[in-house]
């Protein structure tokens, strides 16, 4: 059956693919990291990259987000004209941000880097990391109104040679100017990002002017309205969580002293859950954001057209495709982490480090996942609620944890357990008022346990028999993990769910099978 382009399997499938190509770029970039700047060195490029994250929350992530939900819903009720007003008040609001929090932060750096960040070294990220900021805005602004209209391949093929372009640019700018100054790493990393962010801006600005400007023709052309409604409480609530969660960067190597490490320990440690092992365990998020960037237009344009039943189903959907990735691919790959972690980044991490922050991740996958539901459907001042609550919730249970002797970098996994815990619960609570009580909450959450729990005893035992049969470690890393992905396939099959249908499908009745396990 051929898939059409605008479809939801095809939108899903193509950024699944890219997502999982990004990845494994991803991890060839972290390399790359760890064997230049080392633990610590990825700790200072993290403080910097703080900093980063906070200006880029509040420039970019809220008009990014009313781009894609405002030019689906233009373009599913005839006012394609429209788009390109968007287009234009999304750039003037984004530019005018990015001068602001550039002038302030070219004028307080020096009290940034020593005084908030705790580390001078960082202040020589700053420069580049403006250029790249106004460089992104360009990439992500087209990028978001790309995937609003479902002509995602442009933005697949824009991430995956800005990863490839970043790669090398970083790779060359470390190799021939690094002298094992961390915080001249940090800039010339930078300054790769930059480089790659120039071809993403320059190629979306081509893509957008020969193939998506014609799909904007005829229609409404008036002024759009709602934009600022939209990006303003999102753009509050991302700066909020990168504030916070920035915060948490800058506040654990210092709590972490007050246990007992020294300040280069403390900035290992989080290099390392930062750049080392966080990595590992987000390994699924890159078909985790495929599903939910792809669910994002269909959403919107059942919301759109007031049709309430077709949101209840995609948001149930959504959220058991999200569980049935996300929790099976952790579990696979928690019994490997510590063997991947040391062949990887000559790093070596225990399996109970790993798996608190592979608990974590999956719960965060279902956070994500129900609170971009709650932003589509026009619930955003509740899902302001619980993000900036469990991110609050997680720096101050870290702010006691961390300074304890006992639990030291523990004290960090444990508040994001939490944290994760409490924000996907908040969302599930918001989510059955909204669609009126209809998500089966346990199988939400029971059959992707079940399946993980099982994924992750026989994932260990594919890796133990491998390994006494190849005697390599590459090889017993791949068996185990082609062995579990076959078992995970044949459960599927097992509890009556055949996946392509299921994804094609508008509804899906519950197997007989699952009612039992239920």
């Amino acid at each position: 059956m051929r898939m059409k382009k605008n479809s939801f399997l095809y939108s899903a499938s193509l950024l699944a693919a890219s997502n999982m190509i990004l990845q494994v770029l991803g991890f060839v970039y972290r390399i790359i990291l760890s064997r230049y700047g080392g633990a610590e060195g990825l700790g200072v490029y993290r403080l910097a990259f703080s900093v980063y994250l906070v200006v880029n929350a509040g420039c970019l992530s809220g008009i990014t987000t009313a781009c894609t939900r405002l030019s689906a819903e233009y373009y599913a009720t005839r006012r394609r004209g429209q788009i390109r007003r968007l287009i234009v008040i999304a750039f003037c609001g984004f530019y005018t941000l990015v001068i602001l929090c550039g002038a302030a932060l070219f004028l307080t750096h020096d009290t940034v880097a020593q005084v908030v960040l705790g580390d001078e070294r960082t202040a020589a990220a700053f420069v580049p990391m403006l250029l790249c900021l106004a460089l992104t805005g360009i990439e992500n602004i087209f990028k978001s109104v790309c995937i609003g209209l479902k002509q995602v391949r442009f933005a697949a093929v824009s991430e995956i040679a800005e990863q490839v372009i970043r790669i090398l640019a970083v790779w060359l700018l470390l190799m021939r100017f690094s002298n094992g100054d961390h915080g001249r790493l940090a800039m010339l990393i930078f300054m790769g990002m930059a480089v790659s962010e120039m071809f993403s801006a320059s190629f979306l600005s081509w893509c957008y002017r020969h193939d998506i400007r014609p799909l904007t023709e005829g229609g409404c052309t008036g002024r759009p309205e709602g934009f600022w409604g939209i990006a303003l409480p999102l753009s509050l609530t991302a700066l909020l969580n990168n504030l916070i969660g920035s915060a948490g960067s800058v506040l654990m190597p210092r709590r972490l002293r007050l246990a007992g490490l020294t300040e280069a320990e403390a900035m290992a440690e989080l290099g390392v859950v930062s750049g080392m092992a966080s990595p590992l365990v987000l390994l699924p998020a890159a078909l985790i954001n495929s599903v939910i960037t792809a669910l994002m237009p269909v959403l919107s344009d059942a919301y759109a057209n007031k049709r309430k039943i077709a949101i209840q189903k995609l948001a149930e959907k959504g959220l058991f495709v999200v569980g049935m990735i996300g929790a099976p691919a952790v579990a696979m790959i928690l019994p490997l982490a510590p063997t991947l972690s040391r062949l990887f980044f000559g790093q070596v991490i225990s399996a109970r480090y790993m798996s608190i922050l592979g608990v974590s991740a999956v719960l965060m996958f279902y956070q994500m996942a129900s609170g971009a539901i709650l932003n589509v459907t026009g619930y955003q001042r509740f899902h302001i609620c619980t993000a900036v609550g469990s991110e609050l919730l997680q720096l101050l249970l870290m702010f006691f944890l961390c300074a304890s002797p006992r639990l030291g970098i523990y004290g960090y996994l444990y508040a994001a357990l939490l944290a994760s815990l409490a924000g996907a619960l908040g969302n599930f609570i918001l989510l059955r008022r909204v669609t009126g009580g209809v998500l089966r909450m346990k199988r939400l959450a029971l059959l992707p346990a079940v399946c993980a729990v099982t994924l992750s005893l026989w994932t260990k035992i594919f890796y133990s028999a491998a390994i006494g049969v190849f005697g390599s470690q590459w090889a017993a890393v791949v068996a185990a993990l082609v062995g579990a992905g076959a078992l995970y396939l044949l459960l599927l099959r097992m509890l009556g769910i055949r996946v392509l249908q299921y994804v094609r499908s508008h509804t899906e009745p519950m197997p007989v099978l699952c009612y039992f396990m239920i």
